[in-house]
């Protein structure tokens, strides 16, 4: 397991005062937006399926939960959405 990774300047003992210092509404705020609806997605596409899921993309017109429905062709039976 990698380190967790933290802001540049940061190290553990700053981690910990910024904790320390945090008020009780500051801390709750955290965890609220921990579990915020993500506004934003990405996914990873292997090279070679690139340009099908780019002509997928601009050929498509469905909508499903105000995300863009992608379609890949019937050979390849998977479907992507994409957020707007």
């Amino acid at each position: 397991m990698s380190p967790p990774r933290l802001p540049e300047g940061w190290d553990a003992a700053r981690v910990l005062q910024h904790y320390q210092q945090q008020t009780d509404e500051e801390a709750i705020a955290e965890d609220e937006a921990t579990y915020e609806p993500p506004t934003h997605t990405a996914m990873e596409v292997p090279v070679d399926l690139v340009p099908t899921v780019s002509r997928a993309d601009r050929e498509t017109s469905g909508e499903m939960n105000g995300a863009r429905l992608l379609t890949l062709p019937a050979a390849d039976s998977r479907t992507i959405h994409r957020r707007r």
